[in-house]
């Protein structure tokens, strides 16, 4: 909430390496265990058992717990019509809800809290944040697997993207 995403723009190029193990290890609670990345133009799984050719650059942090910090740029120019479906689409899939009194992450954003089930049984909870930077779309997210959602997830989210933001402004 103490970054001021209104002033920020966000060059639409690579930025992973410009997050310090530090800033992913607070995120993930503990150390990283996998680490995976792709550019624009690479061959790479774009969502589980999906493999296309990139049009992002995106980079995946794992711990032993299974914690997942994820970040990912859009690539080609996002208008702000785009931009507001895309958000519109994040507060509506099934499972999520909006992420009450976040701070804006771009604009128009998103962030939302997303529960995974199978049947009853909770799975797993994703926080994200989403948002245009100029006409850069961004997005991140922090999900903790297991029957119980953290109480602090939600500021270790924000925390996290927050990191992303900066990691990704200052890339250009």
């Amino acid at each position: 909430a103490a970054l001021d995403t209104s002033l920020i723009a966000v060059a639409r190029a690579p930025f992973c390496d410009r997050l310090s193990t530090v800033v992913v290890e607070r995120a993930l609670g503990g150390r990283v265990a996998d680490a995976t990345s792709y550019g624009n133009g690479d061959r790479a799984e774009i969502v589980p058992g999906v493999k296309d050719v990139a049009h992002e650059f995106s980079c995946t942090f794992t711990a032993t717990d299974g914690t997942t910090a994820r970040a990912w740029l859009f690539v080609p120019p996002i208008t702000q019509d785009r931009a507001a479906g895309l958000a519109k689409a994040a507060t509506a899939a099934d499972g999520c809800t909006e992420v009450e009194g976040a701070a804006r992450f771009g604009d128009p954003s998103a962030a939302v809290q997303c529960l995974t089930r199978t049947g009853d049984r909770l799975q797993g909870t994703t926080v994200t944040y989403q948002g245009l930077f100029g006409d850069a779309w961004l997005a991140c997210s922090l999900a903790v697997p297991g029957d119980t959602v953290r109480v602090d997830q939600g500021d270790q989210a924000s925390r996290w993207c927050a990191a992303v933001v900066a990691a990704a402004a200052s890339s250009g």
